[in-house]
């Protein structure tokens, strides 16, 4: 009996002694990731667990979920949807579009001082090459290419000012004013310094002769680097006008 008692006492010291470096492993491990997190924050690092791989992060050839919710943090679209009004609000443009009595013709502001990674301002330029990649037939999209070559029939730039331009649309359509919600603008400085997509015009974009009579070895070989793996998962790939950008994956 007295042996019985014993080794059940025991075993309860036992276990509170677990249970103690237990809990003082559960506060160690807490300081600790206090003070990561707090490194974190002092170096303006945002950590994200996500419940599972994006197909990718190329800026137009990727079309997941877990993409789009990190594009959120590294990206940027002119206008974007308000999660608390539902309403669609200007996010790098003045205002909403200015739309013509036709109803074809939608004419945005870019906001002065918004800037990329190197300093430069982003222009309607900018949003013309954006325009112009996502449309072209040899960008990898094919999922959602048709999203905006059923409503984007070309881009005109004002000569008079920069950061203004008109997007014409193909046809009459409530959804047309919301097309540059989710289109990602990107850096005609950064993905073509040679000015590629220049030669092109909207016109032969949408030709149904496109591959035959368009198509050239110089816009070729440009889409086969920019349609690389390395622009989906290399980090210092990964840049946008987003406040962050991906360091680690």
């Amino acid at each position: 009996m007295i042996k019985k008692i014993f080794i059940l006492i025991l075993g309860i010291i036992t276990l509170q002694s677990c249970m103690l470096d237990s809990n003082k492993n559960q506060k160690d491990n807490l300081q600790n990731n206090k003070k990561q997190e707090t490194n974190y924050s002092q170096q303006n690092i945002v950590v994200q667990h996500i419940s599972s791989e994006p197909d990718g992060l190329h800026p137009y050839n990727s079309n997941s979920a877990m993409r789009t919710f990190i594009f959120q943090s590294t990206q940027k679209t002119l206008i974007k949807l308000a999660l608390k009004s539902l309403d669609y609000i200007p996010y790098l443009v003045e205002g909403m579009a200015e739309i013509s009595e036709d109803g074809l013709q939608y004419t945005y502001t870019i906001k002065e001082g918004v800037t990329w990674d190197d300093g430069s301002p982003l222009t309607a330029a900018d949003v013309e090459y954006s325009v112009k990649t996502m449309l072209c037939p040899l960008t990898n999209n094919t999922q959602i290419r048709s999203n905006y070559s059923t409503v984007i029939k070309s881009i005109e730039l004002d000569s008079n000012d920069p950061l203004k331009f008109t997007m014409h649309a193909q046809q009459l359509h409530v959804d047309n004013k919301y097309i540059f919600s989710e289109l990602f603008i990107q850096q005609k400085d950064y993905w073509d310094p040679a000015r590629v997509l220049d030669k092109i015009s909207f016109e032969d974009l949408m030709s149904e002769d496109f591959e035959k009579n368009i198509v050239t070895e110089e816009l070729t070989s440009y889409f086969n680097e920019f349609n690389k793996d390395d622009n989906s998962y290399q980090p210092l790939k990964l840049v946008g006008l987003g406040a962050y950008q991906v360091t680690e994956w």
